[in-house]
């Protein structure tokens, strides 16, 4: 190595040495609590009642069933796919959608219908002489069937059920107004029905060749792109051949028209080539150079067109992407608050943003927050958006509920508790959890030395910090120190004095805590209905350790894991670091 080389890497090493590990790292604004539930799912989504739609998908990736959970982690209601019914896979309309009260299947439902005698439509079992066709459901908030789309538009055209012909097309607004494309009796003259989901009505019926009333009646193609907050956004448009006869769209009039008040919002809409959804008050446009801004009421260009894709607002933010299809999101003032660098992206929540990212050719997501710092690990399948404090999530084939709180240390820079404990450890969680509880302290006021082994005098104080916190008897152990005593004998005393250990260990209160000794302690700390079984466990190693009973009580609570192999390795010496993890599950009990 030259001279040179040799003295830049001297002043490098230099350099790095005297930057505080981690010091400058941004605390994320939300912390994460992840509560696995025994429900079995592929994919999830969040309605806008704040219950989570999962899919559960089987061979071939083929939709098995379906159904709807709440945020304490209760199915609601499940619907397993029968046979000959839609099943493509990891198809968004395949989701429930919802209102306050109401749920509307996505999913088209096979129905069999007969004619009576007497011409009145019947559901009857399936049969050589059934017509089978689509249609789709209406459930109340607790899983019971109300009813069903053709149902309520035949009693708004009072015709036979049967008559009523169901398009694929529907469309959700944020108001729980819900748009179906049907015809009768023979396909012809196709109609839009504006239909309100809680209450089960046709609010507003429009034939495509006749839409608002007053315009351009004579157009021959007629498109809607939006339904929020109330509104239509509507275009009228003919396709011209040019000299090469090829076809050409010519749009003739366009704009937003309010469903309840059946007039047109004064938007100069010619200016654009495409319109969005409206949601808290700023619509998407699309001018005529191919980019993407936002509009208000009032046809007032709000954030210029800059963007190459947008969404609707949700929560004060709205998605974006770049040329690449790589999103980000913006403010309500236009802001990027995220650049564009996500593989996928939900709508924001408040202040919390699922995204997916490429891992290894693998599609996983997490959540970030405003800072774009990672608050939920990109470790799931799928994550849906944050409503309120919770999202829903699936890994490894099984539904997760995620509950947020807001972080009381967020903005502030990271502050290292020991000099020997980084925050990149991965134990400095445990030990900054167990330490700010006032369960260990270091060996010093600098130093924790967490590979260190520990000692029975130090589990002592462990154990009589967690039994006093969960008794709640605030017990001064500083002030029952005796002058020329050793500094472990106030909580040995007091743990003898609440029956947690007795004198079998007196003699080697400096000697190092096997694992299976550890037990011992573990189990006696809390009181004994603490130990709720929440998992089967065997240890292979275990048969015949004096302390066997402890172990498995304590693996039976998840506070002990063993390793990959079943082993318990009841003989081997604990770290400081490892029993800051013990103290960690042993809180998480107490704190319930």
């Amino acid at each position: 190595m030259s001279k040179r080389i040799l003295t830049l890497c001297l002043a490098l090493a230099l350099c790095l040495s005297l930057i505080p590990a981690g010091i400058y790292a941004a605390e994320p604004q939300y912390t994460v609590k992840a509560t696995k539930t025994s429900i079995k799912a592929g994919e999830v989504a969040m309605l806008d009642n704040g219950m989570g739609s999962y899919l559960v998908f089987g061979k071939y990736g083929l939709l098995e069933s379906k159904g709807l959970v709440n945020s304490s982690g209760k199915s609601l209601m499940t619907r397993t796919a029968k046979k000959g019914e839609t099943t493509e896979a990891l198809g968004d309309n395949l989701h429930y959608a919802s209102c306050d009260t109401m749920i509307l299947d996505l999913q088209p439902v096979i129905r069999y219908a007969n004619y009576t005698s007497d011409t009145k439509y019947v559901n009857t079992k399936p049969s050589d002489y059934a017509y089978v066709y689509n249609d789709y459901q209406f459930f109340s908030a607790t899983g019971k069937t109300e009813s069903y789309v053709s149902d309520i538009l035949a009693k708004y055209d009072k015709v036979p059920v049967a008559q009523i012909s169901l398009r694929s097309e529907i469309m959700i607004g944020n108001s729980g107004l819900v748009t179906f494309q049907a015809s009768y009796p023979n396909g012809d003259d196709v109609s839009y029905y504006f239909v309100d989901l809680d209450a089960k009505k046709v609010l507003l019926k429009q034939p495509t060749a006749d839409f608002p009333n007053l315009l351009y009646t004579d157009c021959p193609h007629y498109e809607l792109s939006s339904l929020n907050d109330n509104l239509i956004a509507y275009k009228y448009y003919h396709q011209e051949k040019d000299e090469y006869f090829e076809l050409s769209t010519v749009i003739d009039a366009a704009g937003y028209m309010d469903i309840q008040k059946r007039r047109q919002l004064p938007i100069e809409t010619d200016k654009f080539d495409e319109w969005g959804d409206f949601n808290e008050g700023l619509a998407s446009v699309k001018d005529k150079n191919g980019k993407w801004g936002y509009i208000t009421r009032y046809g007032a260009l709000s954030i210029p067109c800059n963007f190459e894709e947008v969404s609707a607002f949700h929560n004060g933010y709205a998605r974006i992407a770049d040329a690449d299809g790589r999103f980000g999101y913006i403010d309500s003032k236009g802001k990027t608050v995220i650049s564009p660098q996500y593989y996928k992206a939900e709508n924001a929540g408040d202040g919390l943003f699922t995204v997916g990212k490429v891992d290894s050719s693998s599609l996983l997501y997490g959540v970030v927050d405003a800072n774009n710092t990672e608050v939920v690990p990109f470790e799931y399948d799928s994550i849906s958006a944050v409503y309120k404090d919770y999202a829903y999530a699936c890994k490894d084939g099984y539904l997760y509920i995620l509950k947020f709180s807001k972080n009381p240390k967020a903005g502030k820079p990271y502050q290292p508790i020991f000099k020997d404990v980084a925050e990149t450890d991965w134990f400095e969680p445990y030990v900054r959890t167990a330490y700010e509880n006032n369960i260990v302290a270091g060996v010093t006021t600098e130093f924790y030395a967490p590979l260190n082994n520990l000692k029975h005098a130090e589990i002592i104080v462990m154990v009589a910090n967690l039994h006093s916190r969960q008794k709640e008897d605030q017990y001064d152990f500083q002030a029952h120190k005796a002058d020329g005593t050793n500094w472990w004998d106030a909580y040995l005393n007091y743990c003898k004095a609440e029956g947690i250990t007795d004198d079998r260990y007196d003699a080697v209160l400096d000697e190092y805590v096997t694992r299976s000794e550890m037990a011992y302690y573990f189990a006696n700390a809390l009181s004994a209905d603490s130990y709720a079984d929440k998992r089967s466990v065997t240890f292979s190693d275990v048969p015949g350790d004096v302390y066997e009973e402890e172990i498995h009580t304590l693996g039976r609570a998840d506070i002990v894991t063993g390793d990959p192999s079943g082993t318990y390795r009841p003989a081997d010496n604990v770290t400081r670091a490892e029993a800051a993890v013990f103290v960690t599950n042993l809180l998480k009990i107490i704190n319930k």
